[in-house]
């Protein structure tokens, strides 16, 4: 019974036992899983927290030890503030396993990753066409990605 007073409703024969005994454990496994959740959820944000604190600490501690001008130390905290840690797309040079691939494999993944955005371009789209050597070795070679945030420059 899942009611805070008693109740006349019982089970009185075997089969209505094991069907309530069935549905308190499912009640006891359902709730479980929830509050589960909501534990694992309440401990990520507080991480989270954490490090985003973690990373204002050290970038003012940096301002502080270098010595930065009053006015740059500001614009380096507000965007630390605003930017704490911008979400981008795993490195494939930080990944031990791909880099342990073979050059003309690694090249192919920056091929397939970069060349349709480099297609766009008329002078790449002609180059794809008649030199795919010189497609490969550009989207390999002469490309990397940058994260920016929003309403930051990525040209100065």
């Amino acid at each position: 019974q899942f009611t805070p007073a008693s109740m006349e409703v019982v089970p009185t024969n075997i089969l209505e036992r094991v069907f309530a005994t069935l549905v308190i454990f499912l009640g006891l496994i359902m709730f479980s899983t929830v509050l589960s959740t909501i534990t694992s959820t309440a401990n990520r944000l507080r991480q989270l927290g954490l490090e985003r604190h973690a990373q204002t600490s050290l970038a003012r501690r940096y301002v502080m030890e270098t010595h930065l001008s009053l006015d740059l130390g500001a614009k380096v905290m507000a965007h630390v503030r605003r930017f704490p840690s911008m979400p981008q797309r795993l490195d494939p040079d930080i990944v031990p396993s791909l880099q342990r691939l073979p050059l003309a494999l690694r090249k192919k993944i920056k091929e397939e990753v970069f060349g349709p955005h480099v297609l766009v371009h008329p002078l790449f789209k002609q180059i794809g066409k008649e030199d795919a050597g010189l497609f490969s070795h550009i989207c390999s070679n002469a490309l990397v990605e940058e994260a920016v945030g929003v309403g930051e420059k990525l040209f100065h």
